[in-house]
């Protein structure tokens, strides 16, 4: 993106498959201004209820909220921006409001389609000859899709 306040509108549809839909942001550093309006810091002169030098009492950092949505390795963490995560193969949609770092933006389609599924039931069935025990864990980077993937499987497996 080169102008800040783009709008982007993505849709998948058609799917022959569950997928699910993440745009990723440039690195943080490139957020730009959409207004002329500024933000003019002030000093808080100490009285923001933490404790300073001269005061008793303890500080704690509070635990970040969990990002369910692990970003591919190769996007190296950036920033999700929206995600689309529907079940079975309804359209994903991602409308983003104003966008304000500028750089590329990245979309990752990640999900498991019928033929990756089949593969796997054939491969679990191979192992399962000669009366052995077979157990398949799902592990993705899209973990929301896990168990709507492993539930397609036992379906497949019968």
């Amino acid at each position: 993106m080169t102008e800040p306040g783009t709008r982007v509108s993505i849709n998948l549809s058609n799917l022959d498959a569950d997928l699910d839909a993440v745009l990723y942001a440039p690195p943080a550093g490139t957020i730009v201004p959409t207004s002329d309006r500024a933000i003019v810091p002030t000093e808080d002169e100490g009285d923001n209820g933490l404790p300073a030098a001269g005061q008793v009492g303890t500080q704690e950092v509070q635990p970040t909220q969990g990002d369910d949505i692990a970003a591919p390795p190769d996007l190296n963490a950036l920033a999700t921006v929206q995600a689309s995560f529907n079940r079975g193969k309804a359209n994903e949609q991602i409308d983003t409001g104003q966008l304000t770092r500028l750089g590329t933006y990245y979309l990752a389609v990640t999900g498991y389609d019928d033929a990756a599924l089949d593969s796997w039931a054939k491969q679990a069935q191979d192992w399962a000859k000669g009366d052995r025990d077979v157990f398949l864990f799902f592990i993705a980077g899209a973990k929301v899709r896990n168990p709507a993937a492993a539930q397609a499987l036992i379906a497949k497996l019968g």
